[in-house]
């Protein structure tokens, strides 16, 4: 996907990186801990 979208939107003149997020909804959650899951996922995911 970061290929497709690097070749086809930017046509090499910036890079992009693209890191995409997938939490599973619990029947508690939020608006709020739903941001506060894929934020973390994605933190993880970048190895932050």
């Amino acid at each position: 996907m970061k290929k497709s979208i690097n070749k086809n939107l930017f046509k090499g003149s910036i890079t992009v990186s693209v890191t995409f997020a997938v939490i599973e909804f619990e029947k508690d959650d939020t608006l709020d801990t739903m941001i506060q899951k894929a934020y973390k996922t994605v933190r993880e995911a970048k190895g932050l």
